[in-house]
């Protein structure tokens, strides 16, 4: 497997040379447009924002590529561990995440190892934190404010 930064300048030479190491088709899902939104208005950098790296090894998958593979596979409803690393195939959304990802062996760029390890290091508490402060992280980048209000009834009003 590789994971390169995007370089066009190399892969136009590349492959006006003939050094093409495979070709993947891209397919474009309306969950890829949502995501480039998300990218353009700044949502996807305020996600490394919220949610803290705890990993001490194994850092070449970077965090945002980790957390946007996650949100498109909600969003697309995969929900098994092994959907996320192929969640986004839109190569525009790849190159705007500074990635081309090459998979020889058909894993993705990650394994399901990799994310189960991944997600052991935060206990519950942390992730509900975590997403909460993304939340607020999201909500000041696009200038949202909370306009629903949630009442609870006391005991005497029931």
């Amino acid at each position: 497997m590789r994971i390169c930064r995007e370089n066009k300048d190399a892969v136009m030479t590349d492959m006006l040379n003939g050094q093409l190491d495979s070709v993947v088709s891209s397919n474009t899902h309306f969950v890829d447009e949502i995501l480039l939104a998300m990218h353009d208005n700044g949502v996807l950098g305020c996600l490394t924002q919220g949610i803290s790296d705890k990993r001490k090894d194994n850092t070449t998958v970077r965090l945002d590529l980790i957390l946007a593979l996650s949100v498109a596979a909600k969003m697309k409803t995969h929900m098994s561990l092994t959907d996320i690393p192929h969640a986004i195939t839109d190569h525009r959304l790849l190159a705007k995440l500074g990635f081309n990802i090459t998979d020889l062996e058909g894993e993705g760029c990650m394994s399901e190892g990799t994310l189960r390890a991944f997600i052991k290091k935060y206990t519950s508490h942390e992730l509900f934190e975590d997403y909460n402060k993304t939340t607020r992280i999201i909500m000041e980048q696009l200038n949202i404010s909370p306009d629903i209000h949630i009442r609870h009834r006391s005991q005497s009003e029931q």
